[in-house]
């Protein structure tokens, strides 16, 4: 059991992310987070009504936000150097374009 508890705060960790909004998109009403060395792909922001009655408030950049990460999972892309890190998944399968040999 005392083995598995780094595990669990380590998935505890990853379910939540706070961050910061760096890009909005207010046409497709779709926003980029910064969170550590990470910035998220086009998320939806969330809304209090989304059914006949909406409401709809859009992030500004440079606010303070919060991402849920249901699975615990983090996977980070570098498209830089295209450099690719998953930490606390099942499995993965990936095709790279190249491949380096150490």
């Amino acid at each position: 059991m005392n083995s598995q508890i780094p595990d669990i705060q380590r998935l505890l960790r990853n379910l939540i992310c706070i961050g910061t909004v760096v890009a909005v998109n207010l046409d497709d009403g779709l926003c980029r987070v910064a969170t550590g060395n990470t910035t998220t792909g086009w998320l939806h922001w969330l809304t209090t009504r989304a059914g006949k009655t909406r409401t709809w408030n859009a992030p500004s950049v440079g606010e303070q936000a919060i991402v849920p990460c249901l699975g615990g999972a983090v996977i980070e892309y570098e498209p830089e150097n295209g450099a690719l890190k998953a930490t606390d998944i099942q499995t993965a399968t990936i095709q790279a374009a190249e491949s380096e040999k150490a």
